[in-house]
């Protein structure tokens, strides 16, 4: 889904430079505006479509329209979620002349003329980073949790600063709508997952400004996850069960857990840059960069199944057979659910009972994809699957 960045800028070839970074950087939507009632329309025709807003100051704007215009977005508590960055040459009275931090708190970023993509990157990471800072809370869907000391010991549990228990969904979703600005992630137990529930995760995943939100499920039965196997950011079986056999998730406690939903959370942003960037050079040559952006990637989050899954693509095409049998099984580690990693094992495997083995999994966990379909068609015809 594309993300769409709200833009006032009155001038025309600032506006289209502006334009080709946000292009670059992944924005394939912006919405332009030159004044406050342009502005006006625009936020109510499309609230919930708006992932960014820059505000690009001019000579000709005073004071009054700067403050018109933060107020405007103020007010709308739609974009409570949505960070904002304002340009300019210098820093104006918006901002402290100590720090250059901004005084109107609506404001995340300031960025300073001239700057290049790099700095335009940079300073988009950083907005969205500040906003997911403040998204301290976490809720769980749990009928059985009972870690009730769990906050004895926060310096283990990321920046998480509230966990919220809720047993029935609809508290559950009551008090994520009064909340909504706080909540930095979900756990949810797919035994706890009503019909109810069911939708309205599914829902969320839709709207721009939440599809983001990291969403972990506890529990790796297909039969359970299956309906939230698109939407799902991690599963993993219940924290200190015993029943998976996989050594990623296996000896994973709640604090383990909670501490890697904070660092996932809060790197967000600059993990979303390294897999646009690792994407777009694997598909191009030369392939130099890759390593490094890799190297990025897996100090930011190891566990990551997206960085797992290009790690394995790139030693595929390096030839590097069985590091790249080694990163697409652990992709599955984490996400079971992701399609390619089966697919590529069954190219890269050369037993059997390994095709039999992963193309089973990939009918439990993705059974309506199309290329698993094929795929099991050709070793059914084959008769390699009885």
């Amino acid at each position: 889904m594309a993300k769409t960045a709200l833009l006032f800028e009155s001038d025309l070839r600032s506006s289209q430079i502006i334009t080709r970074f946000l292009n670059h950087v992944g924005y394939k939507s912006v919405l332009h505006s030159q004044n406050i009632e342009n502005t006006q329309e625009l936020i109510l025709k499309f609230t919930h479509k708006i992932d960014l807003i820059i505000f690009s100051s001019a000579e000709h704007l005073d004071l009054e329209s700067h403050h018109n215009f933060f107020n405007l977005i103020a007010q709308n508590r739609n974009l409570d979620l949505v960070p904002l960055i304002f340009i300019d040459c210098n820093p104006t009275p918006l901002f402290s002349q100590k720090n250059n931090k901004p005084i109107h708190f609506r404001i995340d970023r300031l960025l300073l003329r001239p700057f290049n993509l790099s700095h335009f990157s940079d300073g988009i990471i950083q907005a969205h980073q500040l906003r997911w800072e403040q998204r301290n809370h976490i809720l769980v869907l749990n009928h059985a949790f009972i870690e009730s000391n769990l906050f004895t010991k926060k310096e283990n549990l990321g920046h998480w600063s509230q966990l919220h228990v809720f047993t029935d969904s609809k508290s559950f979703i009551e008090y994520f709508n009064r909340n909504k600005t706080k909540i930095g992630a979900l756990i949810l137990d797919p035994k706890s997952c009503d019909e109810n529930i069911t939708n309205w995760c599914l829902q969320l995943k839709k709207k721009t400004q939440d599809r983001s939100l990291p969403m972990v499920f506890l529990s790796r039965d297909p039969s359970l996850i299956q309906k939230f196997r698109l939407i799902g950011d991690l599963y993993i079986d219940h924290p200190q069960s015993s029943t998976t056999k996989l050594k990623s998730t296996s000896s994973m406690n709640w604090e383990e857990l909670l501490s890697l939903i904070s660092k996932r959370v809060l790197n967000a942003w600059p993990s979303r840059d390294l897999i646009m960037k690792t994407r777009r050079f694997i598909k191009t040559k030369p392939q130099k960069n890759i390593p490094s952006l890799l190297k990025k990637a897996f100090k930011l989050d190891e566990n990551r199944w997206e960085f797992l899954l290009l790690a394995g693509l790139f030693a595929e095409k390096q030839g590097q057979r069985i590091k790249a049998i080694n990163y697409f099984r652990n992709t599955l580690n984490f996400n079971p659910c992701a399609p390619l990693p089966y697919l590529k094992l069954v190219q890269l495997v050369d037993s059997p009972q390994e095709h039999k083995k992963l193309l089973h999994l990939a009918l439990q966990y993705c059974p309506h994809h199309p290329q698993i379909q094929s795929l099991v068609s050709q070793f059914s015809s084959r008769g390699t699957l009885q």
